[in-house]
């Protein structure tokens, strides 16, 4: 490789990190990799395409089957579906037993969901049922998506304030020679007059033993630096007071964008009910991309069929080519009946009726190679 060609792959590299797109997709984000992943990611996609009013972009990619400019719009597609999947990731990390017993604590509706479910292991059904059902939510239940991602993601990014709080008080504890630890401890003290006299037992804690002796001596009059001391750690105790505050009622806002979705969005209460009865949250879609590209009607069985049709009395006894043409589409008919039905009761969604819809064009492919 020439000095040039290294320099200018490093270049489009480095040009590739600005983009807000990568080439090609990362792993898993490509159309194909949704397409023959697994049932539950490519069964939302197509979820997603129709719900977008791509319905049509979503058949002719059933078929395999694109038009001029389709490509370009379903990057677009697979763009904001990537960053569906990329929230969910980061939902699911957040969304652990001891996060939601916290946020519990802060969010009383929540708090009787997590009772309901248990004594011991509420907190963990709540997790299972509400991981179970964030793809569903981010196609079919948007809003209430949304608000989830935004709750935690505020939270997220108050976590740099709050962890600045932390940090400027290990600092003046390691100044004044006083223990965090002492000091969280002091603020914890809920009587007040108990709690200012703790304070001023760890402001004078950064003089000597002589220095000690003469504050005392003086009833605090030979060092000033003591009430410069106890009003610093006063200030830092209003900082803390209300860095908790805020983290609280960032909690309650997570904690009141979960019950919402707990108790207004019918997946998740269908999940947390499985969960309820001891069953498994998590329920496959019975079609992704792959089955739903399969007839549902067996093309062997089909034949067999129409070849007993035909034995039957009511056929032989027909003489005519377009009676017996017209029994043969009587008995199309009725397979596609059947066969609807049995497709049917894998429940309703998008892709369960392109596999409809693909079964009857199989089934009506089929009327020239039954033989009268």
């Amino acid at each position: 490789m020439s000095r040039l060609d290294a320099f200018r792959k490093t270049t489009e590299a480095e040009k590739e990190k600005e983009k807000k797109h990568t080439t090609p997709a990362r792993e898993g984000h490509s159309v194909a990799d949704i397409l023959h992943g697994d049932t539950k990611t490519s069964h939302a996609f197509f979820e997603f395409l129709n719900k977008s009013g791509n319905a049509d972009l979503a058949k002719r990619v059933h078929k395999g089957e694109l038009d001029a400019g389709d490509a370009k719009v379903l990057d677009k597609k697979r763009e904001v579906f990537s960053e569906k999947l990329d929230q969910i990731e980061k939902l699911e990390s957040f969304l652990t037993e001891e996060n939601i017993n916290s946020i519990a604590r802060n969010n009383p509706d929540l708090a009787k969901i997590v009772r309901v479910h248990g004594s011991e292991g509420g907190s963990e059904k709540v997790v299972r049922a509400v991981q179970s059902q964030l793809l569903e939510m981010a196609v079919m239940d948007e809003s209430r998506f949304k608000r989830m991602v935004s709750a935690v993601g505020k939270l997220e990014s108050y976590q740099n304030t709050y962890k600045a709080v932390d940090e400027e008080v290990e600092r003046m504890c390691k100044e004044r020679n006083i223990s965090p630890d002492e000091y969280y401890a002091a603020l914890a003290i809920k009587d007040t007059g108990e709690k200012d006299k703790a304070l001023k037992e760890l402001a004078g804690k950064t003089y000597g033993g002589f220095k000690k002796s003469m504050n005392w001596l003086s009833g605090g009059k030979f060092f000033s630096k003591d009430k410069g001391n106890l009003d610093e750690l006063k200030r830092n105790e209003a900082v803390v007071k209300y860095s908790l505050e805020q983290f609280a009622i960032h909690q309650k806002n997570i904690g009141s964008a979960l019950f919402a979705s707990l108790d207004k969005n019918k997946a998740m209460r269908d999940a947390l009910s499985r969960e309820l009865i001891g069953k498994d949250a998590e329920q496959e879609p019975s079609v992704g991309f792959e089955e739903s590209r399969i007839p549902a009607v067996d093309d062997k069985k089909l034949k067999e069929d129409w070849e007993a049709e035909k034995k039957k009395p009511s056929y032989r006894n027909l003489r005519g080519g377009n009676d017996r043409k017209g029994a043969r589409a009587q008995f199309l008919h009725e397979q596609k009946k059947k066969v609807a039905a049995e497709v049917a009761k894998r429940g309703s969604s998008f892709l369960i009726d392109l596999l409809a819809s693909l079964t009857e064009s199989f089934i009506n492919d089929k009327e020239e190679e039954l033989p009268l």
